[in-house]
């Protein structure tokens, strides 16, 4: 499947639907701990929701949490959700996935080494909102460059949110990157050296 998470398709049910699956085939495969990062912290509420509200229909949000136990960033029911997260992988001896946003607190000053990170999905590229006040100010200024400002921007964070997983010379993870744009020439020449040289394209998932 062509996944691309625009503002035009991610919000889609049959989409979300297809996401959930895909990342159910990826847990089925990947051991220990997985965080798997999104654009926002709205984008976030609205996935699992749908999830969880739909689960009678397709059973994806318990087929999740029996592969891993589910955590989200900024869970505002659990007091410190790295923490427990941290234990359920580290203690407990349990798989779990961590839920977490680009550009988040989770994504620039934590690091994922061994277990908590077998596996980091990437799901859809960080894009701003261009229409902002900022956005058009930057638009003006910058002309003809200013694609290539936000895609820096982008490949930023999702270089800072890969790099979380990678801390010592023993350490590995898979690394899976869902969006049909990091196929791009311009999207793919930014992903850190160490991941781009060896990425494989899977366009069957």
């Amino acid at each position: 499947a062509d996944l691309k998470f625009t503002h035009s398709t991610r919000s889609d049910k049959l989409f979300m639907t297809n996401v959930g699956k895909k990342i159910i085939d990826l847990f089925k495969k990947s051991p220990k701990g997985c965080i798997i990062f999104v654009q926002s912290y709205g984008y976030l509420t609205e996935l699992l929701r749908f999830w969880e509200q739909t689960d009678k229909i397709n059973g994806i949000y318990s087929e999740m949490n029996k592969l891993k136990t589910v955590f989200k960033e900024n869970d505002a029911e659990k007091n410190n959700v790295f923490d427990e997260y941290c234990k359920t992988i580290q203690e407990k001896k349990q798989d779990a996935v961590l839920f977490a946003v680009f550009g988040g607190k989770l994504s620039e000053g934590i690091n994922f080494e061994d277990d908590l990170a077998r596996t980091i999905i990437c799901l859809g590229l960080p894009y701003p909102n261009v229409f902002s006040y900022e956005m058009e100010l930057m638009k003006s200024r910058l002309n003809a460059k200013f694609n290539e400002y936000i895609d820096n921007i982008v490949m930023r964070q999702v270089n800072q949110a890969v790099g979380r997983s990678i801390r010592h010379a023993n350490d590995y993870a898979h690394i899976v990157l869902v969006d049909s744009r990091y196929n791009s020439p311009n999207i793919k020449s930014k992903i850190s050296k160490w991941v781009r040289d060896s990425i494989a394209d899977a366009p069957n998932f």
